[in-house]
């Protein structure tokens, strides 16, 4: 469960359109049935990823890196997400200040910002 969901739940965010009811969740990994390749992605619908079987678009999942299990690919689409969209206005070699970077998205950011050249 990560910030977002829970927020829905209490009815904190608006304008993702998922009104109750709904199915919490939106972050999963798992096994695509009909292929067996392994994906993970965000649900952004009433019909949520708590569930043994979720429906999405393709464009909607990624492959799940070999590196990790299902449970961590579970915990990184909207922190990941989260992380880009906020370092997107920062150019390589700037230098940033990332508050709060034990947390869910911050320890995320860090290695984004990393990762694309920001120090």
């Amino acid at each position: 469960m990560n910030a977002a969901d829970w927020k829905l739940r209490r009815g904190l965010v608006e304008g993702f359109g998922i009104v109750p009811p709904f199915r919490l969740g939106l972050d999963f990994s798992g096994v695509v049935e009909e292929t067996g390749e392994e994906v993970f992605g965000l649900v952004m619908s009433r019909w949520g990823a708590y569930a043994e079987y979720v429906a999405v678009p393709r464009d909607a999942l990624s492959p799940k890196p070999a590196s990790l299990d299902h449970v961590d690919a579970a915990a990184l689409p909207t922190a990941v997400l989260t992380a880009s969209q906020a370092l997107a206005g920062v150019r390589a070699g700037q230098r940033i200040l990332i508050h709060a970077a034990a947390g869910g998205v911050g320890h995320v950011a860090v290695q984004v910002a990393k990762a694309r050249g920001r120090t």
